[in-house]
């Protein structure tokens, strides 16, 4: 899953730009909608045995990069909304 703060044009990582949006009100809100929801992705694949089965079957047929780990949950979270 990934996330991004808010912040000015040229605000990337590292910079002094960066480190001043991520002490925002907003970049707090994002933070905490993002943690909020890999809580309870965790919480379900721990808690629902069917959900479980079918993260494991769909992370069985793919090739995973460190990068991307949890990509193969978002057709599972996200069902019928035909952006993945």
């Amino acid at each position: 899953m990934f996330s991004a703060i808010p912040t000015e044009p040229q605000g990337g990582n590292h910079t002094a730009a960066f480190a001043k949006a991520a002490s925002s009100k907003a970049a707090h809100s994002a933070t905490m909608a993002i943690t909020k929801g890999l809580a309870l992705t965790g919480y379900r694949i721990l808690t629902d045995t069917a959900f479980f089965d079918k993260v494991m079957n769909i992370h069985s047929k793919i090739e995973v990069t460190p990068l991307e780990p949890y990509l193969c949950l978002l057709p599972l979270l996200y069902p019928g909304q035909g952006i993945f």
